[in-house]
């Protein structure tokens, strides 16, 4: 059941996902038209909007139609008006105005691409004090193989240390270590499901991601409301190697799964190497700090074989195979004797 909605206010609005925004340069802003057949579809459908910002700020007659619901917002690190409600998209180039601000930032997003890997540490150690809520986005997922794995797996070991000392004295939120601690069940994205998106042209999607892809990928408008074909797809029950899976905090990307397997319900490999490496990290911080007498109150997490879900049904199909081979066999004994 749909919960929100994505409004891209702003063509240039930088990612806050998986996806690149191809139309960077665009000088497109949704006229006042949309926005107001937008904010009425919200209030009738009861859904909250999430705001995507660009850089530039919006003409003042926006906020007359704004101002009729509540929203959340998810801005640029650069834009002007940044409250303690909005959600911050940063990158390695905003390190060192974040270093410089006296506040924390409530949310904070930062974005790090495949090539840059090596350097994650350092980056986290400059962002430390800075938030209340860390959101690190790989850049390039679906291009990541076994040597990007393996920095990933080098920096967590670099950043273990200095993440036990720090939760040990005071709390704050990441995304790939403290979400599992607190899940019992998948959370996923939920794009399609939950939320749906708005684009600058009045059209709808299943998320940012496709309207970037490819804008012809629209799901519908705000007029005539939306249809997803085999939207069953989209649903956790039918994607059978999610439903093996216990990295809770995976976002699961319909988007990220369509690009890479053409299936939107199979994930790729790499999606789900990525989350279980940080399942596993966040398994050792939690068992690590629990030995400290902290977060004694959280359920431990249980270890586990494999970093690939793929790898379970590969296992029970062998399995499968190798005792029907040994029944067969032992019909034969039984017909000889």
């Amino acid at each position: 059941m749909l919960q929100s909605l994505i409004l891209i206010l702003d063509e240039s609005a930088p990612s806050f996902c998986y996806y690149e925004n191809k139309t960077a340069l665009s000088s497109k802003i949704i006229t006042e038209e949309i926005l107001s057949k937008t904010i009425t579809f919200c209030l009738k459908n009861n859904l909250q909007p999430t705001l995507l910002y660009g850089s530039r700020s919006l003409p003042r007659s926006f906020y007359k139609h704004l101002d009729t619901i509540p929203h959340i917002k998810i801005v640029p690190f650069g834009y002007r008006h940044i409250d303690e409600n909005s959600i911050v998209i940063s990158t390695k180039n905003d390190l060192v105005d974040i270093e410089k601000k006296r506040s924390k930032l409530n949310n904070l997003i930062f974005k790090i691409d495949k090539d840059d890997l090596s350097n994650l540490s350092i980056y986290f150690v400059k962002l430390l004090g800075h938030f209340t809520r860390l959101n690190i986005v790989f850049s390039n997922l679906e291009l990541f193989n076994s040597k990007d794995y393996e920095i990933l797996k080098g920096q967590l070991a670099i950043i273990k240390p200095i993440l036990i000392k720090e939760l040990s004295k005071s709390t704050f939120e990441i995304n790939f270590v403290t979400d599992r601690w607190l899940l019992s069940e998948m959370n996923n994205c939920g794009a399609g499901i939950k939320h749906i998106t708005v684009a600058p042209n009045g059209k709808l999607y299943i998320c940012p991601a496709f309207y970037y892809e490819n804008q012809q990928n629209f799901i519908g408008d705000v007029d005539a409301g939306y249809n997803i074909k085999n939207e069953q797809l989209l649903d956790f029950q039918h994607a059978p190697i999610c439903r093996n899976c216990d990295s809770f905090h995976c976002k699961r990307c319909i988007f990220l799964n369509q690009k890479t397997t053409l299936e939107v319900n199979t994930p790729s490999s790499q999606q789900c190497i990525v989350s279980h490496i940080e399942r596993n990290f966040s398994k050792k911080i939690l068992d690590e700090l629990q030995t400290l007498n902290k977060f004694g109150n959280l359920s431990p997490i249980s270890e586990i074989d494999y970093l690939d879900p793929f790898e379970l049904i590969i296992n029970k199909k062998n399995n499968y195979i190798i005792n029907a081979q040994k029944w067969n066999k032992t019909q034969m004994l039984q017909k000889n004797l």
